[in-house]
């Protein structure tokens, strides 16, 4: 939930999308956003577009979190997966997930 939003526009999005994103029930994702705002780390307030939608944002600890999480993850691929294939065969791999992986949507929440 964290990587997603520190990937989407202002650090947000509807809480449906991301149920819709992670694969998890309604109910599923407002646990895990219950226990993420608990720690402080994002807040869910309605869209400025659409009162009846309710978005998640990062807050400025849940930004540092994401962000440390997504630095660590990156040195973790670099040296556990891009050192041992080597850069061409990494190329290799990303350029064959990416041509099975769908066309990105669009999330912007105002539309």
């Amino acid at each position: 939930m964290l990587w997603f939003l520190l990937t989407a526009p202002e650090n947000a999005a509807p809480m449906n999308q991301l149920a819709a994103t992670l694969g998890f029930t309604t109910a599923g994702t407002t646990k895990v956003a219950d226990r993420l705002a608990e720690a402080g780390l994002l807040e869910r307030r309605p869209s400025p577009c659409d009162r009846r939608v309710i978005l998640a944002r990062l807050t400025e600890p849940g930004l540092t979190a994401a962000v440390t999480a997504a630095l660590t993850l990156a040195d973790a691929l670099r040296k556990r997966v891009v050192g041992p294939l080597g850069a061409q065969s990494f190329g290799s791999l990303v350029a064959g997930v990416g041509a099975v992986d769908p066309a990105p949507r669009p999330r912007d929440s105002c539309g």
